[in-house]
């Protein structure tokens, strides 16, 4: 885990946040159902990601999630083993960017 990460509790829930530095990476926090993992994505991060192997569902998401002055934001539901492998790369493109 990077630096500050960690679990954290907020009402009597816990949730996981990925930081790298002072800069969160990743956020999941638990509801009803399945932990959406959440993300805000820089330009550069948006640009860099049809390059990767990244599912065409998921690199839709990232187009039509609205721009605000920290980048996109999007959130996925992690149901699956294969959600957790997008999960993660999608970490590593912003940890690149």
């Amino acid at each position: 885990m990077a630096s500050g990460s960690g679990i954290h509790r907020q009402n009597n829930w816990l949730g996981l946040r990925l930081m790298q530095e002072k800069r969160t990476v990743l956020c999941m926090t638990p509801c009803e159902g399945y932990p959406p993992a959440s993300f805000i994505l820089g330009e550069k991060a948006v640009k860099d990601a049809p390059w990767s192997d990244l599912r065409a569902n998921v690199l839709e998401i990232m187009d039509s999630a609205k721009k605000n002055a920290r980048g996109r934001g999007i959130r996925l539901e992690v149901r699956e083993t294969g959600d957790v492998n997008t999960i993660e790369k999608l970490a590593v493109i912003k940890i690149k960017n």
